[in-house]
């Protein structure tokens, strides 16, 4: 072990002034850090693509679908085949899945082509109902 001796204070040196540091409280780093954040946001809200977040993992998929659902769930067993099962009995055909975990937090991006009109509110209320499932959101591409 290794033990220095410090100056106890900064208060005993008249020569020394601390301040903190706040370089990130700069002018460009404010308005750089806003950007970034709304650029996050957006990203998330039109593609469900997920970058940088606290608590959700990262996961970027290439939204080529008409369709995309977007689900946040416990990381528990068993849970992309209880969601792959709701959309096989609505007949729908996956053409990109991912999923991600992070700690205790899991994320599903499922694309599908076609889906009726009639089928959205019941197919979320369905997903919704999966007793892990904490969130769904359904996206569809301009």
């Amino acid at each position: 072990m290794t033990i220095r001796n410090f100056q106890k204070s900064s208060a005993d040196n008249p020569d020394v002034t601390v301040t903190p540091h706040i370089g990130g409280s700069t002018l460009e780093a404010e308005v750089n850090g806003a950007t970034q954040a709304a650029r996050t946001i957006m990203t998330y809200l039109e593609t469900g693509n997920v970058h940088a977040a606290i608590n959700l993992p990262d996961l970027n998929v290439p939204f080529n679908a008409a369709y995309r659902f977007t689900i946040i769930h416990q990381n528990v067993p068993n849970m992309v085949s209880q969601i792959t099962a709701k959309l096989a009995a609505a007949n729908l055909n996956i053409t990109t899945m991912a999923n991600a975990a992070k700690h205790q937090t899991a994320y599903t991006i499922i694309d599908v082509d076609d889906l009726q009109q009639p089928q959205h509110a019941q197919l979320i209320d369905e997903l919704t109902k999966i007793p892990a499932v904490i969130r769904v959101r359904l996206l569809q591409q301009d």
